[in-house]
């Protein structure tokens, strides 16, 4: 009976707390460790991963570290080297020291334009292709220090994909 009674006050407890967010707490570490157990993994021992809210950070066994995260433009790393795309919403981000990929949702395609233009005026120029069809834009450039840039619009989906790519690309 005393058991029985334990348990029953441990089970009216974790519902009282529940309702005060340790349940989402709780739910969120159990997540974290899950994903990083799959991560070790795939990725072998030699990986270190470290998750931080809406924030992924995978450091390989050279050194190399790669953000994965939403919500903003990053301001380091590869993304440092092209201008902000200051419209839209950041949807996704991966970042790391030699190259990046920005995926905008919501964007209107004048502001897609202006963009390309940003591009232009910080000096990717070099090497320079557009694309444009019925529903898509596509432009791609380089500056005289090497680093490219490519960029996508789709007019039905009002996304925008930004690509800073790696030299090993």
């Amino acid at each position: 009976m005393k058991k029985a009674m334990a348990v029953l006050i441990a089970v009216c407890l974790l519902l009282a707390l529940a309702g005060c967010g340790i349940r989402q707490k709780i739910n969120e570490k159990v997540t974290e460790k899950i994903t990083e157990g799959i991560i070790d993994k795939i990725g072998g021992e030699d990986v270190d991963i470290d998750i931080d809210g809406d924030e992924v950070t995978i450091i390989g066994k050279d050194g190399t570290e790669v953000n994965f995260s939403e919500g903003e433009w990053p301001k380091e790393k590869a993304a440092a080297l092209i201008p902000e795309f200051k419209k839209g919403k950041v949807d996704s981000v991966i970042n790391s020291d030699k190259g990046c990929m920005i995926s905008i949702n919501e964007v209107k395609e004048e502001d897609f334009l202006e963009y390309v233009e940003a591009l232009k005026n910080a000096g990717f120029v070099n090497e320079s292709s557009t694309f444009e069809s019925e529903s898509s834009y596509y432009y791609y450039g380089s500056k005289d220090d090497g680093a490219k840039v490519m960029t996508t619009y789709n007019d039905s989906t009002k996304m925008v994909q930004v690509e800073l790519p790696s030299e090993e690309q």
